[in-house]
């Protein structure tokens, strides 16, 4: 039972980063009105007009209704090799895209932010807990601004 306990201490220490994380987000898209919580979305500027188009075409990809390297929809049709690499595209994360319909992809966005935030969360914890001098750097960064 003392095991028991002590991975759950030990978990519990590593989930707090992530849950802050997700709680901090989660305000913001509240108070926002960002969706699920109202009827804004994320998808400003370059996430709108690069990133969108790529999450659709994964969608389609990931539904069979599309090749992954190549698009015929962008101008008389495009590789797209290089925008999947350059964006992500094939992080394990945008599987979640899949439960979503086509018709949501833009508001999705949203969602796959949040999680991909709450795991780079956690990972930066891990990180820094695995190099004691790591501590002192980030507080000094923090301290001063430096980022």
């Amino acid at each position: 039972m003392k095991d028991n306990k002590s991975l759950f201490q030990r978990v519990k220490l590593y989930a707090i980063p992530g849950l802050i994380t997700c709680a901090v987000i989660v305000f913001i898209y509240v108070f926002k009105g960002i969706w699920p919580f109202g009827a804004n979305r994320i998808d400003y500027f370059d996430n709108m007009q690069q990133v969108a188009p790529l999450y659709a075409h994964l969608w389609d990809w990931m539904h069979g209704k599309a090749s992954l390297w190549f698009d015929w929809y962008t101008g008389f049709g495009t590789n797209v090799s290089m925008s999947i690499s350059a964006f992500s595209m094939l992080s394990p994360f945008n599987l979640l895209l899949y439960l979503f319909p086509r018709t949501l992809i833009l508001e999705s966005i949203s969602i796959l932010t949040l999680v991909k935030m709450i795991f780079m969360a956690v990972a930066m914890y891990v990180y820094i807990n695995k190099k004691p001098c790591m501590h002192i750097l980030i507080k000094n960064i923090t301290a001063f601004h430096i980022i």
